[in-house]
């Protein structure tokens, strides 16, 4: 348990809240697990395979900050689709257009942007420009 908790007048705010954060994600958190993992050992089987048992850690204003940096970080993660930013906030897969990467160039699809860097091969590159060279001078003058 931090000392910082119990002596809030000598404290400073910011050391308040770092000591709470600290003792949600290394105390309180652990135990959170620990709980569920036993529930859905114990109590589940008893209901069905498809039911679990979980908490939600987002609503905790000691993580808030966390929690802002982690969708700051996913909101500039170009290479991951719509759907794998949901999973990380543990909310449910959409499919459709949420199953795709977007540039973040007016959100056009990854699939959409990509550039063709195929070389031509040298018999249709040499035949293409002796040949358009030729025409097009004979047809300016």
């Amino acid at each position: 348990m931090p000392v910082v908790l119990f002596d809030t007048d000598s404290s400073s705010y910011n050391n308040y809240s770092n000591a709470m954060r600290d003792l949600i994600t290394n105390t309180i958190m652990p135990l959170n697990c620990q709980l569920r993992d036993e529930l859905n050992k114990w109590l589940v089987p008893r209901f069905g395979e498809n039911v679990y048992i979980d908490f939600d850690i987002s609503a905790l204003p000691e993580l808030q900050k966390d929690m802002e940096q982690m969708v700051n970080q996913l909101r500039m993660a170009d290479w991951l689709t719509f759907d794998e930013k949901r999973e990380a906030m543990n909310y449910e897969e959409r499919g459709g257009a949420y199953a795709f990467s977007y540039v973040n160039q007016g959100l056009l699809p990854l699939e959409q942007v990509t550039m063709d860097l195929t070389i031509p091969n040298d018999q249709s590159m040499s035949h293409d420009q002796s040949g358009d060279m030729d025409n097009s001078d004979s047809q300016i003058s």
